[in-house]
């Protein structure tokens, strides 16, 4: 294997992986889709810990370092709410053979 040593030719090397024209459009749809459902999830996360729902904000104040239990949160909302979104577009998305 021979290394690139003009410019032209590593311009030519780098571009040919960086092409979008090539990208799958179903690993696509569904990176977005993940993404999607990820920010739901810490939204939702979010918006429980500053409304106070059901005293959560209140446990955390008893804790001497609240990050962690924090950061499960957010987590386990990410987890219910990235295969919930994604399992509601690909069952919705169009068939085709």
């Amino acid at each position: 294997m021979t290394r690139p040593l003009t410019k032209t030719e590593l311009f030519a090397l780098t571009s040919a992986f960086a092409r979008k024209d090539e990208a799958d459009p179903f690993i696509s749809f569904i990176v977005d889709k993940m993404v999607l459902g990820a920010g739901i999830g810490v939204l939702v996360a979010v918006t429980l810990l500053f409304t106070n729902a059901f005293g959560m904000v209140s446990l955390l104040r008893d804790v001497t370092d609240p990050f962690g239990h924090i950061v499960a949160f957010l987590v386990g909302g990410v987890m219910i709410f990235m295969p919930l979104t994604l399992a509601v577009a690909v069952g919705f998305a169009p068939y085709s053979e």
